[in-house]
Formats: C-alpha cells, structure tokens, sequence
C-alpha cells in the first residue's frame, strides 16, 4: 500500500510539472510581457527543482533530513531508514566516548559494537532495496518516479560504502594491535593476505553507483573527488601489502633479489600515494593518519639490510669456493653473472655483470622543442652550402702537407694517402 500511494503522489507530481512546463509556463511569460509593456512592475517567473519536481515548502522540510554522498544530496525522507541511521549514529558516538576512555578495556564490547553496526546497516540495504524494488513494480515510469529509483540506487552505494568502510577501518585496527604487541604472532605472510583482503575491499569501493548526466553510472571520472579519494587509498595499500611481501622474501624465503625488488616497488607506490593523500580534499577520513603512517614506513633500513645480505651470500659463496681448493680470484671468476644492464642502471648492484656491459646506455634521448626552434633550424637545413664550406675549410686546415719523401713513396706505390692530426 506505501508503495502504490509513493508511486500514485510521484505520477501525480510528474502530470502537474508536465502541465507547469508545456502549459502554465508559456501563458505566464505572455502575461509578463505584456504588463512589462504596459510599463507595470512584474514577479519573477517561479522556478521548479533540478530534479524537475516542484521544491518542497516549509513544512514539508522541516521533517527532512538530507544526507551528501559523491556530491549528491540524499534526502531521508523514510521514518523507518531515517530510525536505523540515528541508531548507527548513536553506536558510533558511544564507541568513539570508549575509545577516549583509555581507563576501561573495551576490546570486547567494541567488536560487539562492530557486529552491531554491520547489522544495521543491513537492515537498511534491505529496506532500500525492497523500497526500490515496490516502487519500480508500481509504477509506469515518469522523471519524478525516475528520480526517485536514482536515489534509491545512491542510498544503496551509501549504506554499501559504510559498511565497507567500518570492515576496513575494523581491520587495520586489528592490525595495529597486532604490530603493538611484543608477542604477536602474526607474520609478513598473514598481514600480506590482510592488505590483499583489505585491497579487494577498496577496489570494490570504485563500482558504486554515482550521479551522472543520463542516470546513475558505475565507475570514476577525474574530477570525482570520491574516486580520487579511493585511488589514493589503494596506492596506500598496496605499498603496505608490497613492503611485507618484499619483507617475506628476505626473512623467510631469503631470496634477496626479489625482496630488493619489491621494496624498491613499495618505495615507489609510497611516494604516489602520499603525492595522491596529499592532494584530496581535508574531508578524507584518516587521512593524516594514512601520512604518518606511510613516512614511519621503514624502507630505507629495509633495502639496506637486503643490500648487505646479498654482499654477506656473495662472500659466503667465495668462501666455500676457496676453501673447495680456488683461490679468491677464481671464485670471484666463477660467482654467476645475470645481467648485462649498463652499470649507470646497477649502482646497487652486487655482480660484476657480462664483460660486454656498457657503462650507459646511450639512446637517443628525445627533447620537447618550441616551434621557434625549427622556425630558426629550417633555412641551415635546406641551405647546405655553409655548412659544406666550413667543413672543408676545417679538413685543410688540420691537414698535414706531405713531405718529398712520402711523396717519392705515392708516386712508386700509386697510391696516395694524407696525415690528418
């Protein structure tokens, strides 16, 4: 019944804008042009909401309430989501009073406050979802019934991203408690898969449904702030997942090579996602805390001491050979050679590389040139005459006259050569 009255006012609202546009509206402005031209003041025309429905009064307004997501207001208009959100609202304000009450362990109650959350929220993607579905049953269509569904959709990437967000942010407090205790059992292995379970949970953050021009789209445009925001976070994750993974390698597997790699990669993807944090908005959550923790990051010391295990298996390796029966100088001969990269390229490299690696890599390297540059460049190019007289007047003047008796030599050999210095 809700759902049929919902979809009865809406078509109703759809008829009377119809009529206020192709109708009422053109009347109106002939009325106002012909007063103007009696020279008597006039009101402005009343304008109706983007939407295409008519702008609520008042009254109407008071009771609404509205929420912002992806730059979209969300108007809460539903007594039964508008009770399950104030509920949501309550339990994080009495979990955010625990948090600073640092007297009370509240480990305990605050995972049955997590678990609490997660079911009020769903609720509300139920109650979005069968408020989307009656009034798409209902209802023959119209812009306010299309609106309406719109919005629906956005209330369910809302209620979607929150829930995403509490198990991500859950996580990595986990996470950290983890790291704080001395005797904490968790490896690089197992926070690998944590940042790739939380990875997956960020990603999955891009497919929400935002406003668009012709409807609501899935995906992110450059000028979304949300979706920046987003992007920013999975740099920062994958760093973290990539520095334990390279961590991983060198503890456990001991392959140092890989695990220089990786780190070298984790250093990379560190920096684009401080440049990236750095330039969302102020309104992103935890976003000073994503810095600090991407600076205390200790990547330096890391690569450092993957360098100097790799310089500690090479010796070891020299050792055994020598103690075999070589001598030092063959078993630095006989350490296996895996790359023929230019040396330039292999500062920290431990191997000598193959006897025909070059020390750089000299490519043409291209430059950006101004159109000034070939303006001035053309006439030398299609007017070659200078440039071959300067270069025959450089070859005389660095050529060597031969003396008599090289001259006596041409004419018996026939053969005549010149001494360039």
């Amino acid at each position: 019944d809700d759902d049929k009255l919902t979809a009865r006012r809406l078509e109703r609202q759809d008829l009377f804008v119809t009529r206020a546009d192709t109708l009422l509206r053109p009347l109106f402005r002939y009325c106002q042009y012909e007063v103007k031209q009696a020279g008597q003041p006039t009101m402005e025309e009343p304008r109706l909401g983007s939407d295409g429905a008519a702008k609520p009064t008042s009254e109407d307004g008071e009771d609404q309430d509205a929420i912002v997501f992806r730059d979209h207001e969300l108007v809460l208009d539903n007594k039964e989501l508008r009770v399950l959100l104030l509920k949501l609202q309550s339990l994080e304000q009495e979990l955010k009073d625990q948090e600073n009450d640092t007297t009370n362990n509240t480990t305990s109650n605050s995972e049955t406050q997590f678990l609490t959350a997660l079911s009020i929220l769903d609720d509300a993607l139920e109650l979005v979802q069968s408020l989307e579905k009656g009034l798409a049953q209902v209802s023959t269509g119209g812009p306010a019934v299309q609106a309406k569904l719109q919005e629906y959709a956005l209330w369910k990437g809302y209620l979607q991203y929150c829930k995403t967000q509490k198990v991500m942010e859950h996580t990595e407090k986990l996470l950290s408690s983890q790291q704080q205790q001395e005797d904490g059992t968790m490896g690089p292995a197992e926070k690998v898969h944590v940042y790739d379970a939380l990875l997956k949970h960020a990603k999955s953050l891009l497919a929400l449904p935002r406003p668009g021009q012709e409807g609501v789209a899935a995906g992110a445009e450059e000028d979304d702030e949300f979706a920046l925001q987003v992007q920013a976070s999975i740099l920062r994750l994958r760093a973290l997942k990539t520095y334990n993974m390279g961590w991983f390698y060198y503890s456990q597997l001991h392959k140092y090579a890989p695990a220089l790699a990786l780190m070298e990669h984790s250093s990379q993807l560190c920096k684009r996602a401080q440049e990236e944090i750095a330039a969302c908005d102020e309104d992103m959550p935890h976003a000073d805390e994503y810095l600090q923790e991407l600076e205390e990051l200790p990547l330096e010391s890391a690569m450092g001491a993957v360098r100097a295990a790799m310089a500690l298996q090479q010796r070891q390796h020299a050792r055994k050979l020598k103690n075999a029966g070589a001598d030092a100088a063959t078993a630095l001969l006989q350490e296996p050679i895996t790359t023929d990269r230019p040396l330039l390229l292999r500062l920290y490299d431990n191997d000598a590389g193959t006897p025909d690696a070059p020390i750089a890599e000299l490519r043409p390297m291209p430059l950006p040139c101004k159109p000034v540059f070939y303006d001035l460049a053309y006439d030398y190019a299609i007017d070659p005459t200078d440039g071959m007289d300067r270069i025959e007047g450089f070859v005389l003047e660095h050529t060597v006259a031969p003396s008599s008796e090289e001259e006596e030599k041409e004419g018996e050999t026939g053969s005549g050569t010149c001494l360039v210095s």
